[in-house]
């Protein structure tokens, strides 16, 4: 479930984003808005991450999506 949250955040966080750029600047918004997704979804996912390691006990190898046994997605 946590998956889902921070996916559907970061896809709002994608759509808002170029949305805000274009009410802001106009059509040259959209590419403004677009650039500036990618730092906000990296901290994001950096807090995502650091709160995976220090609360939930994870090592940084067991938060890599790729490194979940079957059935834990």
């Amino acid at each position: 479930m946590h998956t889902l949250k921070v996916l559907a955040i970061g896809l709002l966080l994608l759509g808002f984003s170029p949305l805000g750029g274009r009410l802001i600047q106009g059509s040259r918004g959209i590419a403004v808005g677009a650039l500036v997704f990618l730092p906000l979804w990296l901290i994001g996912a950096s807090i995502n991450m650091y709160i995976g390691v220090k609360r939930a006990g994870y090592t940084p190898a067991q938060e890599r999506l790729d490194s979940q046994p079957e059935g834990q997605l």
